[in-house]
């Protein structure tokens, strides 16, 4: 969630296990989308100290276009393709103005933020600020033009990219980390990640002939449809995994060409256990993904055909143990609060003053970025 607002445009659905890592992704997802956004600011003639106070903080011209263009670019993920973005109507409301009142939202959040982490003494650590430089370092170039053009300077980018990096990895995690006083309890954690994911583990067995990208012919397929329903009978009468998965595949190998030596004492490099849901089915794993839902957790082994591979596999608690749920509950929480988190914020802005130099904003005008 690291970009907040502008990560949603562009990567909707996530698999929030991964941390920063995840992060990582969208924040150059998000980078690279407005390094290739075709906008422009023109009738740069005139300029003005301010744009708006919001909550006691004045707000100069750069600061209002970064909120702007941000809440432009939600806009745009909200109108049908090809739609003229300024002449669409978005929640009931005419575009314009919409994006004027979602340009004020992100600049509250931004105080707010700001003053929060303030609040807490909260800041950000030395490898926090070493990260953020390097992403700006690495991306900015690629953005740097067109965000010029459009009154937006590297201080400005860097100053909001900092602010949502503090909001997600600072201020969120103090409010819903450990022993915040929005933490969820471990058994939330849990049902949530149950109702959302769906854990497997097994082994392929691959329908593709080594080192080509041609399949095995109608009998090898056949053959290797035999292979996994005899692993799956074995498995369900409680032979070991490894045993069963070494012999399978060894016998797929005699069929797609693979000329690995499949040992029992390797056989952790074999098999896989990993998380599956149904908002993100990678392609080809769409049935795979819904049977994942339906098999009782320790239960049976099946098997299923995805686009180059026959899996067989069975469905495992997602969270096996206090350990596990430690790990992983920071990320799910980020997931699961995400809403909770901004209403929150909206919350708590609601009341913040604002006044407009109707001049300024007219100038600033959404309608100047193309």
């Amino acid at each position: 969630m690291f970009c907040g607002k502008l990560i949603k445009f562009f990567d909707k659905v996530y698999n929030y296990l991964g941390g920063k890592t995840v992060i990582i992704k969208r924040m150059a997802a998000v980078v690279l989308t407005i390094a290739m956004a075709a906008a422009s600011l023109t009738g740069c003639g005139k300029s003005y100290e301010k744009v708006a106070t919001v909550n006691g903080v004045d707000i100069a011209p750069n600061m209002y276009l970064h909120a702007q263009y941000e809440a432009y670019l939600e806009a745009e993920t909200m109108v049908e393709a090809g739609t003229d973005v300024l002449s669409a109507t978005i929640e009931e409301t005419p575009a314009k103005d919409w994006i004027h009142a979602k340009t004020i939202e992100n600049l509250k959040k931004y105080i707010w933020v700001e003053n929060t982490a303030a609040e807490m003494e909260a800041q950000l650590t030395a490898e926090d600020q070493e990260y953020i430089d390097y992403q700006i370092e690495y991306y900015w170039p690629m953005a740097e033009s067109l965000m010029k053009d459009n009154g937006i300077g590297e201080e400005t980018y860097k100053k909001f990219i900092t602010n949502e990096y503090l909001s997600e990895y600072v201020v969120f995690q103090n409010l819903y980390g450990k022993d915040g006083e929005k933490e969820p309890s471990d058994e939330a954690v849990v049902e949530y990640m149950d109702g959302k994911y769906s854990r497997i583990k097994g082994f392929e067995l691959s329908k593709v002939k080594a080192g080509t990208e041609t399949f095995v012919d109608a009998q090898g397929l056949a053959d290797m449809t035999v292979i996994a329903v005899e692993a799956t009978n074995r498995l369900n009468k409680g032979e070991d995994f490894n045993t069963v998965m070494i012999e399978a595949l060894t016998k797929a190998a005699a069929i797609n060409g693979d000329e690995t030596e499949y040992k029992a004492e390797e056989a952790t490099k074999y098999g896989f256990e990993r998380y599956l849901t149904k908002e993100n089915a990678e392609k080809f794993e769409e049935v795979l993904t819904a049977n994942a839902f339906t098999i009782d957790v320790d239960g049976e082994w099946v098997y299923d055909e995805v686009e180059k591979e026959i899996v067989v596999y069975q469905r495992i608690k997602n969270l096996k143990d206090q350990a596990e749920i430690d790990y992983y509950k920071l990320s799910l929480t980020h997931e699961m609060c995400a809403e909770e988190y901004a209403e929150y914020i909206a919350q708590q802005t609601a009341g913040y003053e604002v006044t407009e130099d109707a001049q300024a904003v007219k100038f600033y005008s959404v309608e100047k970025i193309k």
